[in-house]
């Protein structure tokens, strides 16, 4: 039994996916901007290098991206603190 193709969608308009571009965007920001707040919260209690066991059993660890260094040049975006999840 051969089975019948489907037609393929027409896409959406281009007005239409501007504007979920758009607002996919906002939400990444929003998101960013709440990341970077907890992650800031979390740098006063931590310390670079020593590992936090997680309720799922894996461990966070604050990583310094500018340790030891006086002079960094790195692309926009790159910021000093991270959280580095391991796997246990």
């Amino acid at each position: 039994m051969v089975k019948a193709k489907k037609a393929k969608k027409p896409p959406e308009p281009l007005e239409q996916r501007i504007v979920k571009a758009m607002r996919a965007r906002e939400l990444g920001r929003r998101k960013y901007a709440q990341a970077d707040r907890l992650v800031s919260s979390c740098r006063a209690e931590m310390t670079v290098g020593e590992p936090i066991e997680l309720p799922n059993g894996k461990k966070a660890v604050l990583k310094d991206n500018f340790a030891d260094r006086d002079v960094v040049f790195r692309p926009l975006g790159v910021r000093r603190y991270e959280l580095e999840i391991t796997e246990p």
